[in-house]
């Protein structure tokens, strides 16, 4: 059997979700974002996650299982504009796409010894994006 590769496309990074968020507070300057605000927009992410993955061939598939781990991923974050933008920052605001992959049954765990992440970054306009390719592990030889 094949190994199988599912290809998903999210919307851009939620600013609530990088770590270096945050936002004025009057006369008081600059704080880090409340965190049941980061909580609300990590949930809302997850969640859009999930959706797409049962909205791909995979999801569609009658009594889907689980990627074989390891899996392979490769994330393409589509810049909405030119700015410069830490590659590990948007990793970090990422995380919950993971969990709702997971969620959905698409993969087991997102722990380093089951999942391989390569990260890249191009530039795509508005709106931006986040596009994954997952791939399955090699099915072992039978003999």
């Amino acid at each position: 059997m094949p190994s199988r590769t599912v290809t998903l496309t999210l919307p851009w990074l939620l600013a609530e979700l990088n770590p270096n968020t945050t936002q004025t507070m009057g006369r008081y300057g600059k704080r880090r974002l409340h965190w049941r605000d980061k909580a609300e927009a990590a949930r809302d992410y997850r969640e859009w996650a999930a959706a797409a993955v049962w909205d791909s061939d995979w999801g569609r598939a009658h009594d889907p299982a689980p990627l074989r781990p390891p899996v392979h991923a490769t994330v393409t974050f589509l810049k909405p504009d030119r700015r410069r933008r830490d590659r590990d920052n948007m990793l970090a605001a990422f995380k919950p796409a993971w969990d709702g992959m997971q969620d959905a049954g698409l993969i087991e765990d997102d722990s380093d010894d089951k999942l391989h992440i390569d990260i890249r970054a191009e530039y795509a306009g508005k709106p931006g994006g986040v596009r994954v390719v997952l791939t399955e592990a090699q099915p072992a030889e039978e003999e």
